[in-house]
Parts: C-alpha cells; structure tokens; sequence
C-alpha cells in the first residue's frame, strides 16, 4: 500500500495540468520524509529540510506547492512555527485505493474488448 501511494499520485497528477516538477519534487520528499519517520502519519515535517531535498531554492515556490497539493486534495497541511514543524497528513484521496469499476463502466469494457 505505501507504494501504491506514488503511483496514484503520478497517475492523478498526469491528469492535472497545474502540476508541475516541482510539485512532483515536493510531493516525493515528503514521501521520503513519510518514509524515514516509520510510515506514521501525520509525517512532520521541516520546510527547509523539505526545500532541500526537493531541490526548491524559493519560498514562493514552496508555498505554491503546498497550497496546490492541498487544493488537490492530496495532501492535508497544518503549519506551524515552532521549530518542531508542520504537519502534514496524506488525505483519503491519495491513501485509499481507486473504486473498483462499476457494472456501467466493466459493460463499456468489456464491448471495447470484444471489438478487440
């Protein structure tokens, strides 16, 4: 499952034209950070550790990363600016599996394959 949570996000991030390589970037180094801190979340986070692993130099960059993470709903985000840092909390939409296909959806499937 925590595999699975890069490939929906490259899966529904190819689908958004607003997404970018530094949103990629960004959203990898948090994964990275997720990872190295046992897999808990919310993963807590540093902004200039983040920064630094996602290659970002500018601020501005960084916010606007976060807040279209957020407005994509891939990601929850609760600053902080105690030097402890920022909590971020992987949403439902980028930790739960895609809805298996319904009836409607495995008919149109199934009459693209027998055209096959």
């Amino acid at each position: 499952m925590k595999q699975e949570i890069i490939k929906r996000f490259l899966t529904k991030a190819s689908n958004e034209n607003t997404i970018e390589r530094s949103h990629i970037c960004l959203f990898l180094a948090i994964y990275h950070q997720w990872q190295n801190h046992g897999f808990v979340n919310p993963i807590r986070i540093s902004r200039s550790k983040l920064m630094s692993t996602s290659k970002i130099k500018a601020f501005a960059t960084y916010h606007k990363c976060i807040r279209d993470l957020v407005e994509l709903d891939f990601i929850k985000y609760e600053p902080s600016y105690h030097p402890i840092g920022s909590l971020i909390y992987w949403t439902a939409h980028i930790m739960q599996p895609d809805p298996l296909p319904t009836h409607k959806n495995l008919d149109v499937i199934n009459d693209h394959l027998s055209d096959c």
